[in-house]
This record gives C-alpha cells, sequence and structure tokens, in this order.
C-alpha cells in the first residue's frame, strides 16, 4: 500500500482504536475494582470470625458509601478509619468508576464528574463561553448539569494510578500488622523503616 492509502487507514480505524483502548481502560478498572473489594470484604471476614463471628453476612451485603457502609465495618474490626489512609480518596474514586463503568449515567458518574471534570475534556457546563474565529458562543444557562457517562475519556494514566493505590493500601496493611508485633526481628524493624520514608514520598511518585 502506498503512504496515502495508508494514511488514510490511519485516519479511518482512528475512532474504532480509540473506542477499543477506552473500553480496555474500562475492564481493566472494573478488574482491579472488584479484585479490591473482594480481598477487603475477605480480609474484614476474616476479622470478623476471629474476633466475634456475629455479622459476617452484614459484611458479605453491605455497601460502600452510604449509611452502614463498608467503611464502618473496617473502622470497628480494624481499630482505624479507612478515610484516614493516604490513599482513600483514590480507592473512594476506583469504587464510584466500579459502579459507574457498570451502570453508565447515574449517582456515581454524576459524582466521578464533580470531582474530576477534566476526564470531560470536550463536555462544556452550562453557561460556559468559547470563541471559535470571530464568533462567540454560549452553552444554554439551562442545558445538563453533568454530562453523558459515555462521553468520558479514561486515559491510561488513571490506571496506572489506582493500581499503585491499591498496592500502596496493602503496603500499609501489611505495615500495620507488623506493627502489631510484640516483638520484631530486625529484618521486620528495618522493612517498617523502610516503608515509613517510601510513605512520606508517595505524593511525589504519583502517576
Amino acid at each position: 500500500l502506498g503512504a496515502n492509502a495508508l494514511r488514510f487507514g490511519s485516519d479511518f480505524f482512528a475512532e474504532d482504536i480509540a473506542d477499543v483502548f477506552h473500553t480496555s481502560v474500562e475492564g481493566y478498572l472494573l478488574t482491579v475494582q472488584s479484585l479490591w473489594e473482594r480481598g477487603l470484604r475477605s480480609m474484614l471476614i476474616i476479622r470478623e470470625k476471629a474476633l466475634h463471628g456475629g455479622q459476617v453476612e452484614a459484611i458479605e451485603r453491605v455497601h460502600w458509601g452510604g449509611k452502614h457502609n463498608l467503611q464502618d465495618h473496617f473502622a470497628r474490626l480494624m481499630g482505624l478509619r479507612i478515610e484516614d489512609f493516604d490513599t482513600y480518596e483514590d480507592l473512594d474514586l476506583l469504587q464510584l468508576f466500579g459502579s459507574a463503568i457498570r451502570h453508565g449515567d447515574g449517582r456515581a458518574a454524576r459524582k466521578i464528574y464533580d470531582r474530576h471534570p477534566s476526564l470531560w475534556f470536550n463536555w462544556l457546563a452550562p453557561g460556559s463561553v468559547f470563541t471559535i474565529g470571530a464568533t462567540e458562543l454560549t452553552i444554554p444557562i439551562d442545558g445538563p448539569r453533568h454530562p453523558p457517562y459515555s462521553h468520558m475519556t479514561l486515559p491510561e494514566e488513571l490506571l496506572h494510578q489506582m493500581l499503585q493505590s491499591v498496592e500502596w493500601f496493602w503496603t500499609d496493611i501489611e505495615t500495620i500488622r507488623c506493627r502489631s508485633f510484640k516483638t520484631m526481628h530486625e529484618s521486620t524493624v528495618a522493612g517498617i523503616a523502610t516503608g515509613d520514608r517510601a510513605r512520606e514520598s508517595r505524593q511525589g511518585k504519583r502517576v
């Protein structure tokens, strides 16, 4: 094929490839969210059985967020709030993505837009003004307050950040477990110190 034909083919398939990429990121995000939540519930159920044993079914059914949520069980069983983890904002966002990817338009998608409107790079909120050449256009003030979920663009960096935050969360859980030891081997003490130093530099390592 000549260069012109290849260039035409590239343009022709560009939108399809973008759709496939977007769907792939959605699939990976959904997998990460599902596995992380399953791991979290499993940890809490094990803890519940060891300490009390009476609320296993409640932990299995309870939702993330809302009233009597999974966060409440975490605080009750772990003795600290999951909201105090420096990864919580990302993990909460990951849960919103899990819901939005499954259900499309709805409360989760609206919350994502309120937090990160840049994911809808081609959406202009009601009342926005933009200029094309010598023409100034204004989006009607009575237009939709939130864009459709289908107009969202999911960058690869978002997936990497969610993976990183999940990894950091479980690293923190392991550190908490090690700190609970009555006696520690010197390698455990060194590992905790290394983890503490790494945690201090996390902000600069965010994707």
